[in-house]
């Protein structure tokens, strides 16, 4: 990710959405104009920081999945959904944005502080804290479940994946414990399917309480003819 080709649009539109963000959550010293830098990884060094400076410090593809797929299939056809970035303020307190679409061509689904940022950067760091050689950083959603985690991938053997949630959530998992694929896998199958089921028990309890009310203007019109 070159500084120079991402810059413009990623840094326009993460200015735009941060300068809102902290003008309704942050305090009155970071509620002045915001500067986002985005580091380049070719050049040596940490970028020069100031006052009101914003830090893109990760950049990780975001792979999502239905509570359908997830329990039909499990997170083996999770598509690529867009990025997640992680961003220090000057203050030092992390910011999380989801972001649709690519660093080139970005869309801003939402700018996060607090205990949800906070929860992201502890799991990079303890996802970090393992065996990295060979390996990709992502994140995986499962929306139904409320359900986010750092995913370490193994791209030659998946099944070494790790998996740590950041997000409380419906899949049975705990934030911030480390998983490894073949139980992380099962748990969201499982609750996936339970939370279908339950869905179509509900629907299924309406549509019986909705019927009898319909029968009778039915069988009026049925006795006019």
């Amino acid at each position: 990710m070159k500084a120079s080709r991402v810059a413009h649009k990623l840094h326009r539109t993460l200015t735009k959405h941060l300068s809102g963000h902290i003008r309704a959550h942050a305090t009155v010293p970071e509620s002045q104009p915001v500067r986002v830098l985005i580091p380049d990884p070719s050049a040596d060094g940490k970028p020069v920081t100031g006052a009101h400076s914003y830090v893109v410090d990760e950049v990780l593809p975001l792979f999502s999945g239905s509570c359908g797929e997830v329990a039909l299939r499990g997170i083996g056809n999770a598509a690529e959904a867009g990025n997640v970035l992680l961003l220090t303020s000057p203050s030092g307190f992390p910011i999380k944005v989801d972001m649709r679409g690519t660093v080139t061509k970005p869309a801003i689904d939402r700018v996060a502080s607090g205990e949800g940022a906070a929860e992201l950067k502890r799991a990079l760091s303890a996802a970090r804290n393992r065996n990295r050689r060979n390996t990709e950083t992502r994140i995986l959603r499962v929306a139904g479940l409320h359900c986010s985690a750092v995913w370490l991938h193994h791209p030659a053997d998946p099944e070494r994946d790790t998996f740590i949630p950041y997000t409380r959530n419906f899949a049975g998992v705990r934030v911030g414990r480390s998983y490894s694929r073949a139980r992380f896998e099962a748990l969201l199958k499982k609750h996936a399917t339970q939370a279908i089921l339950r869905w179509y028990a509900r629907y299924e309890k309406t549509a019986t309480i909705e019927a009898p009310a319909t029968q009778p203007a039915r069988a009026a019109s049925a006795g006019t003819h």
